[in-house]
């Protein structure tokens, strides 16, 4: 079994004692492949018949090596095969994966029982090329980081004990879940992103293992681009996206431009292009990606774009307060300027008047600056005349309304969780639902159920129940800078409650009481910032 994957890469190049930049193109013939078992033997020697692909394996049988000039080791006699007289012992057992994809070995072996203290040198006459470097490697185990290890480059002193060594990358990725079910991770650099390798003559490298069996090294031959998924014709109605994409047989190292009307796009040189909002006067453009790496380049075919009008009027999605004097409104699509921030085209109920009306995070929220609401009561806002930006406007339904219970704390999806959330009044208290995958990270997922405060500020907060989903159900206060799910500082002050009675779905509830016994406290301060408080839940 096998899993190759790759990234937007880097390219690193290699010559035979020097690590180097190099601008000739060299596209290898072939794949490359170095079987574990087969590391230097005799204090720095190679055998050539290795370095002829296809290689079938077995060169090295029963040969021995030198301790710190071929290899380290620190196993036991586990398991003494092929490699014979080894002294530490190498544990090296067969292994049934021979696939090597363009032909299949007759001897393989893996080496096992692999720590920190375990290396590796293997000397090859590299044919001229840029190459994909995998490893395959395998692990009971799951979990992340089970296979693992480094690859260096020996650059001086490949027969000696005093070797000079210079890092070219990481082999990092979660186990197989079997001892000898191989998995073929990539070589990283320490930002993540895959690494392509300038090979050319004889190279001795070292595999420096930290975690998992080791099978093989592939290093796959880099092709000229070959376009698997040629961009599509796309049909999309005003207002709305479109996307362009374009997928390549092997992605390693490709550069991409795209161009409109054969006119190179400014930042567009991902794989996709994304036009967010079209609009009528797109309808008809022609998009393309021209595509090269460090051994060719190609041509996509070239897609149109049509653009049909927008005859939707826009609709209110919802209507909510923030506070005792701002209603946001939310519409279903983008709202043009004029219309939308006219106070005349709103109206609420029960007499409050409005002042202001401005947009939100985004064209399709306006805020309503309003009278003092009373919390707890509910509201009808009326909305009329309110256009989408279309070329020809379409106006929203007359008299369209949305009800709401003004709420001292609004409630907010974060992340956009599967099940919609919500915050209800309770007896002195709230009852707060909601879903969401988790609080911390590099991206959140809650129900979050806020207030905006501005300067210091002192909130407390007692969590009286919370149905716990599983062990890491979280109710609680946060102050939090905005309301993005990857904004940071964020300052939680979360709880995780006893096991308490199931409900059949992934909601979770949370009352917050005044009482004042056995509360839980939380305070937060910041100056010249704004955050929210609320009580929150996973």
């Amino acid at each position: 079994m096998k899993n190759d994957s790759a990234k937007g890469l880097l390219v690193t190049c290699i010559a035979p004692l020097l690590i180097k930049l190099l601008t000739v193109s060299a596209q290898a013939a072939s794949d490359f492949v170095i079987e574990a078992e087969d590391f230097n033997y005799g204090g720095g020697q190679y055998l050539s018949q290795a370095d002829a692909m296809p290689y079938y394996g077995g060169a090295y049988n029963s040969l021995s090596a030198v301790a710190n000039i071929d290899y380290a080791n620190n196993d036991g006699n586990d398991s003494v095969v092929y490699r014979l007289g080894l002294s530490p012992n190498v544990d090296i057992t067969q292994n049934a994966d021979v696939d090597r994809d363009s032909w299949t070995v007759t001897a393989n072996y893996r080496i096992g029982w692999t720590d920190t203290a375990d290396w590796y040198n293997y000397t090859r006459n590299f044919p001229d090329g840029y190459y994909i470097p995998y490893a395959a490697l395998s692990h009971s185990s799951t979990a992340d980081h089970m296979l693992k290890g480094t690859l260096w480059q020996v650059t001086s002193g490949a027969n000696t004990t005093n070797q000079t060594l210079a890092r070219l990358g990481t082999f990092d990725a979660p186990g197989s879940g079997g001892w000898g079910l191989n998995n073929r991770v990539p070589l990283t650099d320490a930002n993540g992103n895959d690494l392509v390798l300038h090979l050319q003559g004889l190279i001795t490298l070292r595999y420096a293992a930290e975690s998992a069996d080791i099978d093989y090294y592939i290093f796959k031959a880099l092709q000229s681009p070959q376009i698997s998924q040629q961009p599509t014709n796309l049909t999309v109605v005003e207002g709305g996206s479109a996307t362009f994409s374009v997928r390549l047989a092997q992605p390693a190292t490709a550069a991409y431009q795209w161009l409109r009307n054969s006119v190179k796009v400014p930042g567009a040189t991902n794989s996709s292009y994304i036009l967010a909002s079209v609009s009528m006067s797109d309808s008809n453009s022609q998009f393309s990606c021209f595509i090269s790496n460090a051994v060719g380049n190609t041509n996509s075919s070239t897609a149109t774009l049509a653009v049909l009008p927008d005859t939707t009027p826009p609709s209110l999605v919802r209507a909510f307060n923030i506070g005792n004097n701002n209603v946001w409104v939310v519409f279903s699509e983008p709202v043009e300027t004029a219309s939308a921030t006219s106070i005349t085209n709103y109206a609420l109920s029960a007499g409050i008047s409005i002042s202001a009306a401005s947009f939100g995070p985004d064209t399709k929220t306006i805020v309503l600056t309003t009278a003092a609401l009373t919390f707890g009561n509910n509201y009808t806002l009326s909305v009329n005349n309110v256009r989408d930006r279309a070329a020809t406007p379409n106006t929203i339904a007359p008299n369209s309304q949305a009800t709401f219970v003004a709420l001292p704390y609004s409630p907010l999806d974060v992340g956009n969780p599967a099940q919609a959330g919500s915050v209800v009044m309770a007896t002195n208290g709230f009852d707060v639902v909601g879903s969401g995958s988790d609080i911390g990270g590099t991206a959140d997922q809650f129900q979050y159920s806020y207030q905006q405060r501005t300067g210091n500020f002192d909130v407390q907060v007692r969590v009286q129940s919370v149905d716990q989903i599983n062990a890491w159900t979280k109710a609680g206060l946060m102050a939090r800078a905005t309301l993005g799910d990857r904004i940071f500082p964020s300052l939680p002050m979360l709880a995780t409650l006893g096991h308490r009675a199931i409900r059949p779905h992934h909601a979770k509830a949370l009352r917050q009481r005044d009482r004042p016994r056995q509360h839980r406290k939380s305070r937060r301060a910041r100056a010249h910032r704004r955050f929210g408080g609320e009580q929150t839940h996973r």
